[in-house]
């Protein structure tokens, strides 16, 4: 969060009309979103054990959990400068964040090699294409959905302003005191039988047992 601060701070030192852009609204709103909301659905949700065997699944589990947090984080700001929220983007940001590295990395290589050998460069671009293609047909898909958005109208400014406040107060007393205890009480029980649930209160706070099941 305090590189976040940073780089706003930058940013508007540089350019101070950018607090009225969009862009740097919804930028800064999804990142901070992923850095108030995401920790606390990482420890809330957990995938269980059964299913991490199936390769792939903890990174889709918590690719879901990234677009939940960053959907949370955005709903005020969507609300606020476009007077609706999309309900089914979460759904939709399953299919894009694990394709955005690749596209990335295939748009840098084309673009690359493309100033050297242009036909190498064209047929290199070929899967950021087809990667483009997919988000389109999403997007549309997502668009004909029947209640695709929810109609908010307009609301005041202090509203957001006030989320965000309470998110960064709320995310940093989760930090710095309410996840070490959260860390080692009720939400560890579920990776241990129910017959070693020994849990004790110290100080205040649950812990376990140092012994490893």
């Amino acid at each position: 969060i305090t590189g976040l601060l940073y780089a706003a701070v930058i940013l508007l030192v540089w350019n101070p009309l950018s607090l009225l852009q969009t862009g740097f609204l919804l930028s800064f709103g999804a990142v901070l979103g992923i850095a108030m909301i995401l920790p606390v659905l990482r420890i809330i949700f957990v995938l269980p054990v059964c299913l991490k065997r199936i390769p792939g699944a903890e990174s889709f589990f918590d690719s879901a959990l990234l677009s939940l947090s960053a959907w949370l984080g955005l709903a005020p700001l969507s609300a606020a400068l476009f007077y609706y929220l999309p309900l089914y983007s979460v759904f939709l940001n399953l299919l894009v964040v694990p394709l955005c590295p690749l596209l990335l990395a295939d748009g840098l290589a084309g673009s690359m090699a493309g100033f050297f050998w242009p036909e190498a460069g064209t047929l290199l671009l070929l899967p950021a294409k087809v990667i483009l293609a997919l988000f389109r047909l999403g997007t549309e898909w997502n668009a004909a959905l029947p209640c695709d958005t929810l109609l908010t109208g307009h609301i005041p400014v202090w509203m957001p302003l006030l989320f965000y406040g309470v998110l960064i107060l709320c995310g940093s007393l989760f930090r710095f005191f309410w996840r070490p205890v959260l860390g080692r009480g009720w939400f560890r029980l579920r990776s241990i039988p129910p017959s070693r649930w020994f849990v004790f209160m110290e100080r205040g706070s649950l812990k376990l047992p140092s012994r490893r099941y």
